[in-house]
């Protein structure tokens, strides 16, 4: 593995640790659920798409990776 690739790897496995009501989400990945938790991704060349309907109090997130 390359330097960079390596540096990035370390970021990344640093970001994963959240607290308690956290959740990463990795590249195809989605969530579903409350708005009391903290949902954390990582772009690059992928999209992210986010949904919140306020008379539920939920949303959704997810992580679209292209082609």
């Amino acid at each position: 593995m390359k330097k960079d690739q390596q540096t990035i790897k370390t970021c990344i496995d640093e970001i994963h640790v959240l607290p308690e009501n956290g959740h990463f989400l990795k590249p195809g990945e989605y969530y579903c659920g409350d708005t009391k938790k903290k949902v954390t991704t990582i772009l690059g060349p992928c999209v992210s798409v986010i949904f919140y309907i306020k008379k539920l109090n939920c949303m959704a997130i997810c992580h679209g990776m292209m082609p």
